[in-house]
């Protein structure tokens, strides 16, 4: 947790990291999930899947490839200075909507965080699995932008995160629209943006929360977000954070060897 200081009052950052699994004991962090959101059905979005920590820990991610998920740094990295989880330690979960069941667990041989990665800035990580997936219609890859959503656009985010601030996870996928602020805009309301992130307004009681990290925002059916963060509490006033990924295109093409 961390507090960020905009203009002459203290807002609280909450970083969106692993939330606890069913069954796990206690909750060490903070976590992100979708509040105010609907219920997706079955192929939906095929491209989202769930990475699990083997110590109960939860984050989102998006097919790119058949054999790589593109997710948050902090979901697969910890510590000061970050270092990078075992491959061991999580196993992804493609194909379904449910988090206790159908879909296919599977696990990964690589993970790739962004060298510049740390605290809040170049969020953004790579997951490799040890086998290529099969794509059907419950699991694709999904396009990469190569430009952040315009000013005023309406772009999907999901995730089975918490469903209200201090609420409980949902096992069923959520989805939610948000609105695309500039950048201009977005340093009136933060203090400070950087262009390697977009930053998206709520519209209403509803945004990312506690589960969600490494999500996809979805614009015009290609990515164009991950999410990293969200401001104060979940569905606030105040924008929530992702990672640009335009900006970052490049590395994920070169990492990603696409």
């Amino acid at each position: 947790m961390f507090s960020l200081t905009s203009h002459s009052s203290s807002i609280l950052l909450i970083c969106l990291l692993w939330s606890i699994g069913y069954g796990y004991g206690e909750v060490f962090y903070p976590r992100p999930r979708i509040v105010g959101g609907n219920r997706a059905a079955e192929g939906q979005f095929p491209h989202q899947v769930l990475l699990r920590s083997k110590t109960g820990g939860m984050c989102g991610g998006s097919i790119i490839s058949e054999y790589y998920i593109l997710t948050a740094a902090h979901c697969v990295a910890s510590g000061t200075p970050p270092e990078t989880n075992s491959p061991s330690s999580i196993i992804v979960k493609a194909g379904s909507t449910q988090i206790l069941r159908d879909g296919k667990m599977l696990p990964v041989s690589e993970i790739i965080v962004h060298p510049d990665y740390e605290s809040m800035q170049n969020d953004i990580a790579l997951v490799k699995l040890e086998n290529p997936l099969q794509f059907s219609e419950t699991i694709k890859p999904i396009s990469l932008a190569t430009e952040d959503p315009p000013e005023g656009a309406s772009v999907v985010i999901t995730g089975w995160g918490n469903v209200r601030e201090g609420g409980s996870k949902s096992n069923d996928l959520l989805y939610t629209t948000l609105t695309a602020v500039s950048h201009e805009k977005c340093n009136e309301l933060v203090g400070s943006a950087s262009e390697s992130r977009i930053c998206l307004a709520h519209r209403g009681v509803n945004g990312a929360c506690d589960g969600d990290s490494g999500g996809p925002a979805v614009y015009d059916g290609k990515l164009v977000g991950v999410t990293n963060f969200v401001y104060d509490t979940c569905a606030s006033s105040i924008p929530d954070g992702y990672a640009s990924v335009a900006h970052y295109r490049d590395w994920i093409i070169e990492n990603a060897k696409l």
